[in-house]
């Protein structure tokens, strides 16, 4: 399975699993009965709110907006709806079972009159009743248990939507015109959708307390045309089912929404008591809350409240109509819960999502289902359970499981529209055209082009220019997965029409394991010029957009002839180390073409490598994979050895580095990301600048997050330092307060840079320094402020460099950009 069908496969299970979800009155068997409609006064004409409406002789029901306006649906209903209320005369119709259809009701006011009963409240009850369930929260939310265990069946739809005939008529679309017969139409809002994706899990999940440890075991897993551990992993609750909405914030999409139970759920949310009734045999207070402020990250629904315990025993919201998201339509997502003993545990959540990226415009329907059952409640599990390194198992077997299987573990029966998909994507798979899409899109993403065994690409870097090679053309390509699915051989020509020279690399990577844990090792040479003090996160030097967006001429250049070898092997996910070898003759960049005759270092290094990144999980393919990271720090610590009278190395010295990153969710006020990094360099004898820090700079108009976007190259050197980078995303907390940029959906944020080191002048000693370089023995600061979700896809931000001002060639403020894709 090759990355870029991962990838597309990761971007729709990761954008369409939020981890909030909902209810239904009990686990469904197909066909389904819904039944929308409005309830009026047959008198007046105006709607009805608050009339209860239900399935005569069951508790399936559900009650009117404020807009008289209801939705019910069962897969076990009786033969008519009755509708009742105070003050209107009961009524009940018949329905059809097993049909979507609208039946709407016509209430008539009851004619005696009652005597006056004046009812005195000071207050309003509904706080009263959020103060309860605020001061029960330890004992109803579940992560308070001590211990808890159930499994846990998940489902994920994915519908293409708003599919118009001239839509179908295209010709690109003719070799897959048979995938329309599945088409239906979404009860909601009449959208005509299209079933693509479907995916099942059934896993086992078991909670401590103290010390705090989750462990998941996948026991099956179904994904429409995938057979891969790294999707099967993501069909969990472990990934699926992260927020709790007993917490004060629930994360959707990236964005902190205040929960309607938060603490201080009373400065965003008005509620209203509405109803109280009997939920089987819990008598329960319907409250109804709706946002203070529509465009603030909020919910606005419904929540049934048990009178006794005041856990929550259902929940239904949807998301407020100004919230500052991106792409989403609409959000729905509801819970239902059951009595387990004296705790009410979650039994299912639903959670439908409408992403698009206009009105009327092609786009999609996600549904997650989630059903739980077998709960049990404070029970220990033996500690070995939850001491081994990775807390998520997937059973070698788990997605080879037959359909009799799935049969008799399935929580609720697929309908027949789901059944079809998984017939249709292998069917839609098997057509050459479809990886012919596939392998275009692909493509411009990655920037490969596979030919049969061959991979040709990055297509960006073919042509670049700068100011020592003149105009640049390089042809570079790797083996493709038909080639071999372990072995990968990799590599580039490039010629510079100013300099004359050929540059080349080539080199293998090999993967005995792709379990864990997970061993790779490689070799290559490279022969070409590098950009010395530049980030990892940097565009390639020939990057035609690094070309193109210089805000200073690409002179600094550096050539190498490099050898390395490395060994990496993950001993679980998340941990890992790499050894590697590195022999380098590099040249020494000179400030000016006559400055001095060319001088060339070689050294010879060994590097222990090693990363710790707490429950971080990746989507793979063979050779590539992509982290879709952790909300623990991470932390990179790296120790290399440079060894002397190694292949004529002439140099001998220490070097340490460690750096954590983390983000940290901040509720409202958005999130920040913050980078620490520290290091230091030993050395008996001096050493060449070459191989001291050089802090990254960054001379593009690009913004960079792991450089300092005002320094130039080969401006500042250490042997011993420590730097910081902090950068705060409002979210639109302060834009989103004025009505007029709050349509424009633009989002605040700031960002500070500082570095302090130490530079010991003996080091000039072996080769002098440019005239460029210089100590930071003082801190360097550069600071920030900027927009981002420019027209969804951009932020600028303009920078200010606070110190070193008296530097050449340095500007005191600058603008740069950054293409970013959020919601």
């Amino acid at each position: 399975m090759t990355l870029r069908f991962l990838t597309f496969t990761f971007f729709v299970l990761y954008f369409f699993l939020p981890p909030l979800g909902g209810i239904e009155g009990g686990f469904a068997q197909t066909p389904i009965t819904k039944v929308r409609g409005k309830i009026t006064d047959a008198k007046t004409g105006e709607p009805v709110p608050y009339v209860n409406v239900a399935f005569r002789g069951t508790r399936i029901g559900t009650a009117t907006d404020f807009e008289g306006n209801y939705l019910i649906e069962t897969y076990k209903p009786s033969d008519s709806l009755l509708a009742s209320c105070i003050g209107y005369k009961r009524h009940a119709r018949y329905i059809v079972k097993n049909k979507t259809q609208t039946v709407n009701f016509a209430l008539e006011p009851l004619q005696f009159a009652l005597p006056e009963v004046v009812v005195k409240y000071k207050g309003n009850p509904a706080i009263d009743i959020f103060k309860e369930i605020v001061d029960h929260k330890r004992e109803n939310d579940r992560d308070k248990f001590d211990y808890y265990q159930y499994e846990v069946y998940n489902k994920v739809e994915i519908d293409m939507n708003n599919i118009s005939e001239k839509f179908m008529k295209r010709k690109i679309l003719k070799p897959f015109s048979f995938v329309f017969d599945n088409l239906d139409t979404n009860e909601t809002n009449a959208k005509v959708f299209l079933p693509v994706f479907l995916a099942e899990s059934v896993s086992d999940f078991y909670y401590r307390k103290n010390p705090r440890a989750g462990k998941e075991v996948i026991r099956g897993s179904k994904v429409s045309g995938v057979q891969n551990e790294s999707v099967t992993q993501f069909m969990g609750q472990m990934y699926q089912n992260i927020v709790n909405i007993y917490n004060n914030y629930v994360e959707v999409f990236g964005r902190n929404f205040v929960s309607p139970i938060s603490d201080f759920a009373r400065v965003y949310y008005k509620f209203y008591l509405t109803d109280s009734a009997f939920i089987g045999n819990s008598y329960c207070f319907r409250i109804k809350f709706e946002p203070r402020n529509k465009h603030e990250p909020v919910f606005k629904g419904e929540m049934w409240i048990h009178d006794t315990t005041y856990a929550l025993v259902s929940l239904d919201v949807e998301i407020a109509e100004d919230v500052n998201l991106n792409f989403i339509q609409d959000l729905r997502a509801s819970q239902r819960y059951a009595r387990i003993g004296n705790k009410w545990m979650l039994e299912k959540e639903v959670l439908m999502v409408d992403l698009n990226l206009g009105e009327n415009q092609l786009g999609f329907y996600g549904k997650k289902t989630t059903t739980y059952r077998n709960h049990r409640i404070n029970e220990p599990q033996p500690d070995e359970l939850y001491q081994t390194a990775d807390n998520l198992i997937v059973k070698t077997d788990a997605f080879k499981q037959n359909e009799n299987y799935w049969d008799s573990v399935r929580h609720e029966p697929l309908t027949e529209n789901e059944s079809a998909v998984y017939v249709m994507v292998d069917s839609i798979r098997s057509l050459p055209i479809f990886q012919t899409y596939i392998e275009t899109i692909a493509m411009f993403i990655t920037g490969y082009k596979p030919v049969g065994k061959v991979e040709f690409g990055p297509y960006y870097t073919f042509f670049s220019f700068n100011r020592i090679e003149g105009p640049r053309l390089r042809l570079g390509g790797r083996t493709s997965n038909a080639f071999s699915t372990k072995v990968m051989l990799y590599g580039h020509l490039a010629y510079g029409f100013s300099d004359h020279r050929l540059k080349y690399r080539g080199g293998f990577l090999y993967f005995p394991s792709k379990k864990t844990p997970r061993i790779s090792y490689g070799m290559a040479y490279e022969n070409d010029l590098e950009q010395v003090g530049q980030s990892s996160n940097a565009f390639l030097e020939d990057n035609i957009l690094a070309s193109v967006f210089r805000r200073n001429p690409q002179s600094k250049l550096t050539s190498i002839q490099e050898y390395q070898a490395h060994y990496e092997r993950e001993w679980y996910p998340g941990f890992s180390n790499k050894f590697f070898f590195l022999h380098r003759v590099s040249q020494i960049w000179k400030p000016t073409e006559n400055s001095a005759p060319d001088r060339y270092i070689t050294t010879s290094e060994v590097t222990l490598y090693t990363r710790f990144a707490k429950d971080e999980r990746y989507i793979e393919g063979e050779f590539e994979r992509m982290s879709v990271g952790t909300t623990k720090p991470v932390l990179q610590v790296q120790y290399t050895l440079g060894v002397k009278d190694i292949f004529n190395s002439e140099y001998e010295y220490h070097k340490v580095v460690a750096q954590l990153k983390h983000r940290i969710q901040i509720g409202s006020f958005g999130y920040n990301d913050y980078i620490l990094e520290a290091g230091r360099i030993f050395s008996r004898e001096p050493i060449p600048y070459p191989l001291l820090e050089l802090h990254k700079g960054n001379e593009t108009r690009a913004y960079d997050d792991y450089a300092f976007n005002m320094m130039n190259y080969y401006e500042f050197a250490s042997d011993e330092y420590f730097s910081v980078a902090s950068t705060q995303h409002f979210e639109g907390f302060f834009l989103d307060k004025f009505p007029i940029l709050r349509r424009l959906r633009l989002r605040e944020v700031a960002s500070a840079k500082g570095v302090i080191g130490n530079l010991n002048v003996e080091h000039s000693q072996a080769i002098p320094f440019p005239s460029t370089l210089s100590n930071v023995n003082k801190p360097y600061f550069e600071a920030g402020i900027g927009v981002e979700n420019i027209l969804r896809v951009l932020r600028i931000d303009l920078l200010w460099r606070l110190s070193y001002l008296d530097h050449p060639d340095i500007s005191v403020w600058g603008i740069r950009g950054k293409l970013q894709l959020m919601f």
